[in-house]
């Protein structure tokens, strides 16, 4: 006895990217919201910047002022009013909520 399966793998890729478009927003406030936690901060700034300038259909986060590229790799950091805050946030956010935003994904794809 033979079993034959058929599948439209470009019907169910297409369907995946679709999901992924769908939630993309609602995971990249999630993202930038756990960024920012490790954001600096001074007079806040930085953080406003990256609320307004990111693209969540997109999932591009963005820090939009003259000095996000060299705070972001700035070794000096002030925790004075962030005491989370360290160069390079996006990558401690990662190594810290990085198998939380892969739970979150999975969880919005099955409850569709």
């Amino acid at each position: 006895m033979d079993l034959e399966v058929n599948t439209d793998s470009l019907a169910i890729k297409a369907q995946i990217k679709a999901d992924i478009q769908r939630f993309l927003p609602i995971l990249s406030q999630q993202i930038l919201q756990d960024c920012n936690y490790f954001c600096k901060q001074d007079q806040g700034g930085l953080i406003a910047s990256s609320q307004t300038a990111s693209n969540f259909e997109e999932g591009t986060l963005i820090w939009n002022t003259v000095y996000a590229v060299m705070q972001y790799y700035l070794g000096a950091t002030s925790t004075d009013i962030n005491p989370n805050a360290t160069k390079m946030w996006c990558q401690a956010a990662y190594a810290r909520f990085g198998a939380d935003w892969e739970a979150m994904l999975q969880k919005l794809l099955e409850e569709g």
